[in-house]
């Protein structure tokens, strides 16, 4: 088994090979009968080491070891040990430390021996270890307190640890060996040797003895074995190994020297929600955001007094989010420029933290560029476009007609059907000669990539090693003609491996599109759509040709002066709505907006949550910005689909099949993915139809059609419910 940090690094010896070194020669002065204490049961407490210069991995080195003072306490006897390593021959030390140990079994009143300096041993006067709560203070709980950040490495010990450090240092206390020996000395089970967390600690910071370094460590409370333990900073050079569970401080770590500014080995990374009372917290972030912008003097004062009153008299976030939402849709219209996006948008990058320290403004390109992609090439013919529409693929003809169809009845925008009627009848369009897409969740149910490669085009697809559609995709090359390169496992995560990610897909041949189609649930979706707009705005400094692409949600509010209200539905289903009014209520979604002509809609479902919001706020946000810079952009909505999620939930299946009854589509996933794959390649061929309109949000939405609706959709969904609730057995 690997003890952290037992090998050695580059060459040379690391930190516990040195300790071991020193502590086997400290072993035989502890069995001298001189000693006057068994070691058996005796406690490590304080430990501080200097690494002088780097010592090769197979230098000859001499050992002086020396008991230096007894400190006798009503708790103990204290034995300070000084010990020291020199190259052969009487060379210059090159490493050194001091340790004190515990022996409980001889207490008195205080009192002090010093032995002296021993003429052949190297006297050993390093900083003393520092009680961490004397500087930082305690919880209420008695623990250290720690500061709001996230740990910077976490990892479980068990017994077998222990019993492999005792072999790589001789250090054999019953009190680490055994559930059995360590309840002789009073110990519930096992314990772990202090040394082996504190050389974690200083391995994981780049201490590991390429460099002249120094530490020291305060081992406060034992570490019961198995345990799961954290490395959290607490101040500068100050750190600590604590429980993650109730933040009990087990080992005070002050260190200093060049590599720890490297922070190399196990260190996590990736983004992170800020933290509140010790716990990551996503309403700092939906409903941060809204307060904080409610006080920006930089977007204008109808923008400010809108917000701040939507928030005004909300206690429970979770449940009356949306007002502050529909506030932010009347603030944020396009039309109104992009002053409340560019604050929004810089308050989250200065909130959303980065795992290995700082926030997500602090985020720099990748040193490096991934490699290991996989890439295949498909061998069959180019495909027309083709869409799954109840269960027949349609083309040509027959597909332009049900879109027009679908036009009239007001499920999808005027846009769209001319859009993918110019796709039909012009194929070479499809193949996106020149260019490659990369998709930000290629993996996802509604991807973009199978209809992408049917037609030929070049496609990056980020996503994680285990994604089964992209497997199965690159499995089957026979079934589609474009190339699809896949990303290397270090640049997958979106939320771990940002700057990575952004990296490679700037290194990709062609004029680049990066289309974000991403999902996740909860406030991870929130950690991925930041993530994705950091991937954008590192790509778009590496490669001003690159155009960006999104999916909006229809369950969100929008602008809509623009687009009248609609009856959904036959007679029959106006007629249950009506009576539905009568009895419960149903809300009008048009509301004014903070200008005259200016009107939103309120599409949000309490439901889904302020987290879901925010994170479709922020693409919403990067695109207002790029479009203003002239960047290309394509915005298109997508509608209710029918995904696996909906399926496996009876009660949203319910609502679906409701909404359906009342004139709102839904759509089967893979009809979803064919469309909002067309929609994006026209915008690639047509960029100036977004960039002249300030209503790019929903000039082409296959939006089921909601956003002409006159009731909110989350009263609808009640309704809907209702209506689909044979669903339900």
């Amino acid at each position: 088994m690997t003890i952290p940090g037992a090998e050695t690094s580059e060459g040379v010896l690391s930190i516990d090979r040195l300790h071991a070194q020193c502590f086997r020669a400290i072993m035989k002065l502890f069995t001298d009968s001189k000693a006057g204490f068994s070691p058996a049961g005796t406690l490590h407490v304080e430990r501080s080491w200097e690494l002088i210069t780097q010592v090769p991995a197979l230098s000859r080195l001499e050992i002086d070891a020396a008991i230096v003072k007894y400190v006798r306490t009503p708790e103990g006897t204290k034995i300070v040990v000084n010990a020291s390593l020199a190259t052969e021959n009487g060379g210059e030390p090159c490493y050194r430390e001091q340790n004190i140990y515990l022996d409980k079994s001889t207490k008195g009143e205080d009192a002090v021996v010093e032995l002296g300096e021993d003429e052949d041993t190297e006297y050993v006067n390093l900083p003393r270890a520092t009680n961490l709560r004397e500087t930082y203070g305690e919880t209420e709980t008695g623990y250290l307190k720690l500061p709001e950040n996230y740990a910077l490495a976490s990892r479980k010990f068990t017994l077998k640890d222990a019993r492999a450090w005792a072999a790589l240092t001789g250090d054999i206390n019953p009190v680490h060996i055994s559930k059995a020996t360590a309840k002789l000395f009073g110990f519930k089970s096992p314990i772990l040797h202090g040394v082996a967390g504190e050389v974690w600690a200083a391995k994981t910071l780049g201490l590991g003895g390429q460099h002249p370094a120094s530490g020291q460590a305060y081992f406060r409370a034992p570490i019961l074995l198995p345990a799961q333990v954290e490395l959290r900073q607490v101040g500068p050079g100050a750190y600590a190994v604590v429980d993650p569970k109730n933040g009990r401080d087990f080992i005070h770590l002050t260190y200093s020297g060049e590599g720890i500014a490297d922070k190399h080995g196990e260190l996590e990374c990736g983004l992170a929600l800020p933290l509140a009372k010790g716990k990551p917290s996503s309403t700092a972030i939906s409903r941060g955001v809204i307060q904080a912008l409610a006080k920006n003097e930089d977007i204008d004062e109808a923008a400010r007094e809108a917000l701040g009153e939507a928030l005004e008299g909300v206690k429970n976030w979770r449940k009356d989010y949306r007002g502050s939402y529909v506030a932010l849709a009347k603030a944020d219209n396009p039309a109104r420029g992009t002053a409340v996006a560019e604050a929004g948008l810089a308050w989250l990058r200065d909130n959303i933290c980065l795992k290995q320290g700082g926030k997500l403004a602090d985020l720099k390109p990748a040193a490096f560029i991934p490699d290991g992609e996989t890439v295949v090439q498909g061998t069959a013919e180019p495909e027309e476009l083709r869409i799954p529409i109840k269960g027949v693929e349609l083309g040509g003809v027959d597909l332009v007609n049900t879109l027009y169809r679908w036009q009239e009845n007001h499920v999808i925008r005027p846009g769209v059907a001319e859009a993918i009627e110019e796709l039909v009848y012009n194929p070479g369009m499809l193949r996106l000669r020149g260019r490659t897409v990369a998709v930000l969740g290629a993996g996802a149910e509604l991807s973009p990539v199978p209809y992408l490669l049917r037609w030929g085009a070049n496609v990056a697809a980020v996503a994680r090693p285990t994604s089964a559609r992209i497997q199965a995709l690159a499995g089957t090359p026979e079934k589609w003609a474009g190339k699809l390169e896949i990303s290397p496992a270090n640049a997958s995560d979106i939320a771990k491996n940002p700057a990575e990610i952004a990296a490679w897909i700037a290194s990709r041949e062609g004029r680049l599109a990066v289309a974000d189609i991403l999902y996740a649930p909860g406030a991870d979706f929130i950690l991925s759509e930041a993530g994705a707009a950091a991937v954008m705005s590192l790509v778009g400094q590496a490669r001003e040709d690159a155009s960006f692409a999104w999916y909006g949600t229809p369950s969100d509010a929008y602008s809509v002066a623009h687009i009248p209200t609609y009856r959904m539905g036959g007679n029959m289903s106006r007629r249950t709505v009506w009576l539905w009014k009568k009895m419960r209520t149903l809300r009008p979604a048009r509301l004014p907006g903070l200008a005259e002509g200016e009107e939103v809609t309120n599409l949000l479902l309490e439901v889904q949550g302020p987290s879901y919001s925010i994170a479709k706020r922020i693409p919403r946000w990067v695109a207002d910005i790029e479009r203003a810079k002239g960047r290309d952009v394509s915005f298109n909505i997508a509608p209710l689909s029918i995904t696996g999620s909906v399926l496996i939930s009876k009660g949203l299946e319910a609502a679906y099949a409701g909404l359906k009854r009342l004139g709102y589509k839904p759509m089967p996933a893979d009809t979803t993915a064919g469309i909002m794959a067309a929609l994006m390649v026209w915008d690639m061929h047509h960029p100036e139809a977004t960039r002249d309109c300030a209503t790019f949000h929903t000039d082409r939405a296959v939006d089921s059609g909601l956003l002409g609706s006159a009731y909110e959709l989350n009263d609808i969904v009640r309704l809907a419910v209702v209506l689909g609730a044979h669903k339900l057995i």
